[in-house]
């Protein structure tokens, strides 16, 4: 018994060193892996740095992408207005040139053919008597080859002339050529004399009457000047004188 006694005594110094031996593994490794944790927290902290920064670059690079879309936008949306603009304007141009042209064939294909188709010299003789007196037509002015306009004048002969191209007929009547000459003429009056006046001879109330190669016509100021080869074929008279 007592034997057995020494050998425990003898192994317990042993078990207590293989403890601590034990214990100061333990506290070793434990060391080890709060090192290693320790080295693994800064890598994933530089591994946010890192991800952090990139994050920065990448919005920097989002934001300046964003801007050059939006230039590219703003310049479409430009060029699509200025080509609008373009469209819209030529479309006005198109249409108000095929209203022209429209307009001008319409005028050319209801346009009445000149009434001289080609320009013309011919004569009318007018003979005027107010109250059994001979009346010539006014004198043409000093320094003036003709009196009146150039397509219907007189050169102090009792004569109309028509010269040149008349377009309309109303251009060669006679009240257009007496109102060129200003001789006051309507188919109620001639110079002074009204229908109803009184010549001093005979004491009787007058009237205008007009005659063309001694045939009664009414057409005073719308008598169209006929085109023929001489005046005496077209011989104009206008009488005032009583009933």
């Amino acid at each position: 018994m007592a034997d057995e006694n020494e050998e425990n005594k003898e192994e317990l110094p042993k078990v207590a060193e293989e403890h601590l031996i034990k214990d100061a593994d333990i506290q070793e490794l434990k060391e080890t892996v709060q090192k290693e944790e320790e080295q693994l927290e800064h890598i994933h902290q530089d591994e946010q740095k890192i991800e952090r920064k990139l994050t920065r670059h990448e919005q920097k690079e989002l934001e300046r992408k964003k801007r050059e879309d939006e230039h590219r936008k703003a310049e479409l949306e430009r060029v699509h207005k200025k080509q609008t603009k373009k469209i819209v304007t030529w479309f006005i141009i198109i249409v108000v040139l095929a209203g022209i042209g429209w307009w001008v064939v319409e005028t050319i294909r209801n346009a009445e053919p000149p009434y001289m188709p080609a320009p013309g010299h011919y004569h009318a003789l007018l003979d005027m008597e107010v109250c059994g007196k001979k009346v010539d037509l006014p004198r043409v002015p000093p320094g003036q080859g003709h009196f009146g306009t150039a397509l219907l004048h007189t050169h102090d002969d009792n004569i109309v002339h028509v010269e040149g191209q008349a377009f309309k007929k109303e251009e060669i009547m006679l009240g257009r050529f007496m109102d060129a000459i200003g001789v006051p003429f309507a188919e109620n009056q001639l110079f002074d004399k009204h229908n109803g006046d009184v010549c001093e001879e005979g004491g009787k109330p007058g009237k205008l009457k007009m005659f063309v190669n001694d045939k009664p016509n009414n057409d005073f100021r719308n008598y169209v000047i006929l085109s023929t080869e001489d005046a005496q074929q077209q011989v104009i008279k206008l009488v005032f004188a009583p009933e």
